[in-house]
């Protein structure tokens, strides 16, 4: 068993599974303005506080549902992690799932 930092989450790469809006977030809605990928290479870091940032300019308030297994079985393409991203600036709350 292991706990995964903030920091460690960004090793892996996420792939959006849809969007919703802030006012009612169990609505996806069909237009998404969440970027499809996020991976290593990035340029994103975040802070303790789940506080994420793109290029050193605040992007959103990162939120860890499910932890990504390191040992994932590879036949699959998930590896089993979730997380919300709340981008307040845009009204979403934007869903990632790590590949």
């Amino acid at each position: 068993m292991f706990d995964l930092s903030y920091q460690e989450v960004l090793e892996f790469h996420w792939r959006t599974d849809g969007c919703s809006r802030l006012s009612n977030t169990t609505e996806y809605i069909m237009e998404c303005p969440c970027d499809s990928f996020i991976q290593p290479d990035d340029h994103f870091t975040i802070t303790d506080d789940g506080d994420l940032y793109f290029e050193n300019k605040f992007y959103g308030k990162l939120i860890l549902k499910e932890k990504p297994s390191f040992f994932h079985d590879t036949s699959e393409i998930l590896s089993g992690g979730f997380m919300e991203i709340i981008r307040s600036d845009l009204g979403v709350v934007c869903y990632y799932d790590s590949i």
